[in-house]
């Protein structure tokens, strides 16, 4: 384990400071390294930067446990530890520069994590804590019980799970799975290529279209749909309510009053087979389908 020298030279703290102080540390890493972040309350700040080392700034109130951190070429750890998740009042707060390349796993209780510039893989887990990922990392694994989740960037692979939790996506463009229980999801993008949405009580509202080929399948109980895609539109639709109703303003299509269940195609390739498939299923909420010509 190597460490580069910085500021300050820092070691294992064994107790807790006496008043709110400034840590720094510094790591040689590989540029795909693999890290582990640890901080319950409080926030953490990960951004990836072009340099092989993991560069930290902690600050720790009275009683906010203490700082750790070590490792160094293929894996490395920092954090917090011997945090009381019930305490009130301010956390600890970690700044953390790491190879944008590096695979970062975060655990969180109530701390707010934000994330920027990662091209590698991340994982972060939230109990009420609300998470923020802007870029566009190759993986992406998000979980908060409580917390909102927001994306914007372009991530390759991306799965989030909320509770209660509200979530916000903007620009995604691959491999997109999102389910919440009570949270509304919102979703916009230019172009969705897979994608499959589950809520059971949270409202769904996606604006963006579909690839050709792609994929979007949208699942909730009693939680009203929105979809809302730019022209021109080349899709199969295959819609169902059981309770709800189902609304469309799509060129050259309109489903009857009173129906809740339809299957239509919109566009020549469409017609033909082809174009994209959308499949929309609800218990009892509504559907509406609308066609946006400008985009907006």
């Amino acid at each position: 384990m190597r460490f580069v020298p910085f500021l300050v030279p820092l070691l294992w703290l064994s107790s807790p400071p006496p008043s709110q102080s400034e840590r720094l540390l510094a790591i040689k890493v590989d540029p795909d390294v693999a890290v582990r972040v640890h901080n319950l309350v409080g926030t953490t700040r990960i951004t990836g930067w072009e340099r092989d080392s993991i560069v930290v700034v902690g600050r720790i109130p009275p009683r906010g446990g203490r700082f750790f951190g070590g490792g160094g070429g293929r894996g490395a750890k920092l954090g917090v530890e011997g945090q009381d998740p019930s305490l009130t009042g301010p956390g600890s707060d970690l700044e953390v520069r790491m190879p944008r390349g590096a695979r970062v796993w975060i655990k969180s209780a109530s701390a707010n994590v934000e994330i920027s510039n990662l091209g590698g893989e991340v994982e972060a887990n939230c109990l009420t804590g609300s998470i923020r990922v802007e870029g566009a990392p190759r993986v992406a694994t998000l979980e908060s019980i409580d917390g909102d989740i927001t994306i914007a960037g372009a991530a390759t692979v991306l799965r989030v799970r909320t509770g209660a939790g509200a979530v916000r996506i903007t620009g995604a463009r691959g491999d997109l799975v999102v389910s919440t229980v009570q949270g509304a999801i919102t979703i916009q993008s230019d172009q969705l290529l897979s994608a499959r949405v589950e809520s059971v009580s949270g409202r769904v509202e996606i604006r963006s279209g579909v690839a050709l080929d792609g994929l979007l399948d949208i699942n909730t109980h009693d939680a009203d749909v929105q979809l809302l895609l730019p022209a021109p539109i080349d899709a199969r639709f295959d819609l169902a309510t059981v309770k709800g109703i189902i609304a469309t303003g799509l060129p050259g299509y309109r489903v009857p009053d009173g129906e809740r269940t339809a299957r239509f195609s919109v566009g020549k390739k469409a017609g033909a087979g082809r174009g994209a498939g959308i499949t929309i299923r609800t218990f009892s909420g509504g559907i509406q389908v609308d066609s946006n010509p400008k985009g907006e």
